[in-house]
Formats: C-alpha cells, sequence, structure tokens
C-alpha cells in the first residue's frame, strides 16, 4: 500500500509543513526498528475497577500472551495533591477522577467536533492497519477529514456503504485502525480555549519550562517531532506493539472515550501491571517503562502528554544530546531547536536540581558533533 503514502499530504495546509514531513520520514523509521512480535489478542460489557483485569482478557479482539500483571494503584487527585510522591511514578498510577470534569467527555463523543476544532486538513498520521500486526506498521500522512471518516468506516455501516475506502481493504490484516494526531501548543491552545481541556489540570505546569528556552517557531518543532501531546483516536482492537518511549520520559494519558487495555511492564524488578482505563480516568506512568495496548470500545479517544521532572530530566537530555550530536534516533531535530536545547539543559538543571548544570554535562552539541552531522 505504498502508493497511497504520501496521496493527501503532497501540498500542506500547515505552516509547520517541514517539520511535519521530517516527523513523516521519523516515524516510517522508527517503524522499521520496531521488531516486536505480536499475536493475535473486545468492547467489554461493563467494568468495575476492583474486576480481575486477567478476567477481561478473553474478550479482546487480539489475545496477549502474557503474564498475568498486578492491577494498578487508583489513586485520587485529592491524594495526589496530598502526596506528590506519588507522581514520582516509580509504579504506574490511575487517576480516577483526573479527567472527570473536562467538558471533552461529552464534546468529543463526536469525532465530527474534533475535526472541527482542529481543522479537517490539518495532517495527521493515519495507521489503516492494526499497529500489534508486526507486517503492517507503516503509517499514512493524510487529513485528519479523512482520517475521521476511514476510522468511523469500522464501526458506522452507512458511511462503508456509501462512501469507498481510499486505503482498500486486506481481510488479512488485524481489525483495527489508528490515528495519531501530533498537536502543537497552538492545537492545543485551541482544546483549551474551547474549554474541551481545562486550564487547570492536573498536569498544566509540565510544560513551563519551554517559555525560558524555546521560542513558539522551535516550541512547535519540538512538539510536532517528539511527539510531546498527541490525541490518539481508534477503533475496537486497534492497539500498540510493546515498546518504551524513546526520550526516557513520564507521560500520562487523559481517557475520553471508549475503553483501553494497558499492559505496563517496569525498566527491572518492578513487574507488569494491567488495567482497563475508561473515560474520565488518567494513566501515568514513569520513565523507561515499556507498555502495549488495545482499544476495547468503538471508538476510542485519548489525549496524552509528557513529563519532564526531577526524576528524569537527566535521561531526556543524554537522549536529546545524542540525538543533535549524532541523529541515532532519526528525529532530525534543526540546528537551531538543537541550539536552544543547549538552553533547556541548563533549564532543567537549575529548575530540578536546584543549582547550575556543570560545564562538563551536556556540552554544547556542536562541539561534539560530526562534520557529516553538523552539515
Amino acid at each position: 500500500h505504498a502508493a497511497h503514502v504520501m496521496h493527501d499530504a503532497k501540498k500542506y495546509a500547515s505552516p509547520n509543513d517541514e517539520h511535519l514531513k521530517e516527523n513523516w520520514d521519523a516515524l516510517k523509521y522508527h517503524m522499521e526498528l520496531a521488531g516486536v512480535p505480536m499475536p493475535e489478542l473486545p468492547a467489554i460489557p461493563g467494568w468495575d475497577e476492583s474486576t480481575d483485569a486477567e478476567a477481561f482478557r478473553e474478550e479482546l479482539v487480539h489475545q496477549r500472551y502474557v503474564p498475568k500483571g498486578k492491577s494498578m494503584k487508583r489513586v485520587t487527585i485529592k491524594e495526589v495533591l496530598e502526596d506528590p510522591q506519588l507522581l514520582s511514578l516509580k509504579v504506574p498510577l490511575i487517576i480516577s477522577d483526573g479527567a472527570n470534569k473536562w467538558k471533552a467527555l461529552k464534546t468529543w463523543r463526536s469525532l465530527a467536533h474534533v475535526k472541527k476544532l482542529f481543522g479537517e486538513d490539518t495532517v495527521t498520521d493515519f495507521y489503516p492497519y492494526n499497529l500489534l500486526d508486526q507486517s503492517r506498521q507503516a503509517p499514512y500522512l493524510t487529513r485528519l477529514g479523512l482520517a475521521t471518516q476511514e476510522l468511523r468506516r469500522v464501526y458506522n455501516k452507512k458511511i462503508r456503504e456509501q462512501i469507498p475506502s481510499k486505503f482498500g481493504h486486506d481481510t488479512s490484516a488485524f481489525k483495527g485502525r489508528y490515528l495519531h494526531l501530533q498537536l502543537t501548543p497552538d492545537m492545543w491552545n485551541l482544546a483549551v480555549n474551547s474549554g474541551d481541556i481545562p486550564k487547570d489540570h492536573l498536569f498544566r505546569n509540565a510544560d513551563d519550562w519551554m517559555k525560558d528556552c524555546l521560542n513558539d517557531e522551535l516550541a512547535n518543532e519540538y512538539h510536532l517531532k517528539t511527539h510531546w501531546k498527541v490525541t490518539l483516536m481508534g477503533s475496537k482492537g486497534a492497539g500498540m506493539f510493546n515498546h518504551t518511549d524513546s526520550l526516557k520520559t513520564s507521560s500520562w494519558h487523559a481517557h475520553i472515550r471508549g475503553m483501553k487495555w494497558w499492559y505496563v511492564c517496569g525498566p527491572s524488578t518492578e513487574g507488569c501491571f494491567e488495567s482497563y482505563v475508561q473515560p474520565g480516568e488518567i494513566l501515568a506512568y514513569g520513565s523507561g517503562w515499556w507498555h502495549e495496548t488495545q482499544n476495547v470500545q468503538n471508538p476510542t479517544v485519548t489525549v496524552t502528554g509528557t513529563i519532564i521532572n526531577e526524576h528524569n530530566f537527566r535521561d531526556a537530555a543524554e537522549v536529546l544530546h545524542s540525538e543533535c550530536s549524532s541523529g541515532m534516533l532519526g528525529f532530525k531535530l534543526s540546528g537551531e531547536l538543537c541550539d536552544a536545547l543547549d538552553s533547556c539543559y541548563k533549564v532543567w538543571h537549575s529548575r530540578f536540581a536546584g543549582r547550575a548544570k556543570p560545564l562538563h554535562l551536556w556540552p554544547e552539541w556542536r562541539s561534539v558533533s560530526s562534520k557529516e552531522n553538523l552539515n
């Protein structure tokens, strides 16, 4: 299906055209590197947080033959505020009321609302074949309007009968489609200013450091190329293969619609956890945690964000500094962004370690980069 890859993205409507194309190239590169085999793993009629997650495994569209995970700890916003150490995320957490007052729980029940909010011509990553199917992980770069239409085809008979698919159909493919909409700061502000996402949400201060080292243009590039904030929409059975986040940061996932199965395993001896996450809940995990997911209802919508803090800023700085100086991950960060990140490392060290960055840590990337990389 390579012929479809750029069929709808040759003319960009976004001012971030070049960043989007570079992000697209990086996505293809990472999908080639992802070599985690996935065997075959449904809507769940009802879920109670006291229910054993393993008991519902047989209802998943694509079965997962992995050991039973421990139940994830569920806490409230009040408990998090009273005990900030919970957000060190030594184990994954589900904040049961983390997003239960978000207006998006109602407005985003309509994918048409999401399309109108961000614009139907906005470019998004679309996966017509399930990311659990290792042989079909390549995404397509297309428009949000078309991607949401293709997603609705899965569970809307009227659309299937009246509108031909732009992506064909392969009966041997794993069931489930996904779209990943990268959110720039401007797009995030659209969601906040509309009232869909509250200004005072639990992780509202996670990006405060950016104003000290990134201008608006570089913040847009940073968001797009690192997948800093993403809206995920998928059909039942769609999932993400087992992986860990490249930046070695922490993440939060606010669940807006449908339900999703999560299986999260620690980077060392913490073991594995699993649970279903439902609308109004926020799942959060720390740096280095492996995770895989599968949607269990049509459609499932999640908003995700990334966290730099005192527990992970050193690892994140190592990754980004290495990427700027050697390009190992294929993020294709611009020289201007890498220059700014040199300042961001100083901001992080001052903010999270409480003192100035030592000179030997993360020297200016241009001083350690190869001539080939500088060119």
